[in-house]
């Protein structure tokens, strides 16, 4: 069996759901030390829930100097064995050539193909022109990367060109959506109120109008939330659609008898590259912020869309390099925003997204990865480092 496939098997049978990636982390680590290429583990702090989770990345390889930078998370999704029917969730069994496992597909297949890429780059260079990050928490909060990124941010990096690994299809992702959240908070300065008083006006105790009301006021903040998107709607598109906005939170009250005191609204935006995440967040937040009044509007986690041209010269190289896998390069788009948006605005480097198949199967009970794309995968990989070394 080939070394790709054997490894998926043994990384499949550790477990490493997010911020708990410290076994195979350390395996990733000796696998590398084995074979003598160097590696370093790099321990870091998330903050998760209010409590502190200390996790790990792998850094093998030049990584101040390589102009190729592989990318490739370790963590998993939660399982629950009681759905899992083909197999067990931590097996790596083979049947009718699919290896199942948690997180076969998404995304250790890929790792191992990865890992025996730049083994046997350091076989055959004496210090290969490409660099691999395995990281902690993608299926959380990107922490892994942005740990990644901080770190280095200082030191001028050589990445001309990076690939993040993610069951694709094989096909060439090339181009997503960037984002942005908002949050509207309407809070009044007021005691808890019982729904059946009202507020005095004048002390002739004959004029009342009812007390200030959190839901109430949002009204006007809700309104304009369905104008801007209803705008987004009839702006032009390009074939990832047109921006979607979505008020994926509304809440507040506590009681059907208590005037509310406070309420929220939470917002989701995917912006194609057509359009600046930056510039329709700041647009948003002018019209929202004074219907707030005393409130607050803030937008937050603003990304750019991912969008690397098809002449570009590394897309090309890596074009070839999948032709001569054995594969017919495609390109393709997701809607879906990806770490490799945080590498492009770090880094200013081009990129693409690319792995094994299936996709359809990722975070599924019986999730498994075609064993013959675990080899194209690692071939792709070699065939790149050959041309640029």
């Amino acid at each position: 069996m080939l070394e790709s496939i054997e490894l998926t098997q043994e990384l499949v049978k550790i477990k490493s759901t997010s911020l708990e990636e410290k076994a195979i982390m350390l395996y990733a680590k000796e696998y590398f030390e084995k074979h003598n290429v160097p590696v370093s583990l790099d321990e870091f702090i998330v903050k998760q829930d209010e409590k502190a989770e200390k996790t790990y990345n792998v850094e093998v390889g030049n990584i101040e100097e390589a102009e190729v930078l592989i990318a490739a998370h370790l963590d998993t999704v939660e399982f629950d064995k009681e759905k899992w029917k083909e197999s067990k969730p931590l097996s790596g069994d083979i049947k009718d050539k699919k290896l199942y496992g948690r997180g076969s597909a998404d995304t250790k297949s890929n790792a191992a193909a990865a890992m025996v890429a730049l083994k046997n780059a350091y076989q055959k260079y004496e210090n290969p022109n490409v660099a691999l990050i395995l990281e902690a928490d993608e299926e959380g909060k990107f922490s892994g990367a942005k740990r990644f990124l901080s770190k280095y941010e200082d030191k001028s990096l050589n990445v001309k060109f990076a690939v993040m690994c993610e069951p694709e299809d094989l096909k060439i992702i090339n181009e997503h959506k960037g984002l942005f959240h908002s949050k509207a908070v309407i809070e009044r300065e007021m005691d808890e109120t019982h729904a059946s008083k009202a507020q005095k006006v004048d002390e002739s105790d004959s004029v009342y109008q009812p007390s200030e009301h959190a839901i109430e006021e949002a009204i006007p903040v809700l309104n304009e939330l369905k104008k801007f998107k209803d705008e987004l709607m009839n702006r032009k598109s390009g074939k990832l659609g047109p921006v979607t906005f979505t008020i994926t939170v509304a809440q507040g009250g506590k009681s059907n008898n208590i005037i509310p005191q406070k309420f929220i609204i939470e917002t989701d935006s995917r912006v194609p590259p057509r359009y600046s995440s930056e510039e329709l967040a700041r647009e948003l937040k002018e019209r929202v912020s004074p219907l707030t009044r005393e409130g607050e509007f803030k937008t937050y986690a603003v990304h750019e869309a991912v969008r690397t041209q098809e002449n570009n010269q590394w897309m090309k190289l890596f074009q070839e390099s999948v032709e001569e896998a054995g594969v017919e390069p495609e390109t393709d788009t997701t809607d879906a925003f990806t770490e490799l948006g945080l590498y492009q605005e770090a880094l200013g480097t081009s990129g693409v997204i690319f792995g094994t198949s299936p996709n359809k199967v990722i975070h599924n009970p019986d999730e498994y990865v075609d064993i013959e794309s675990i080899p194209i995968v690692q071939e792709t990989f070699e065939n790149m480092i050959e041309k640029i070394n």
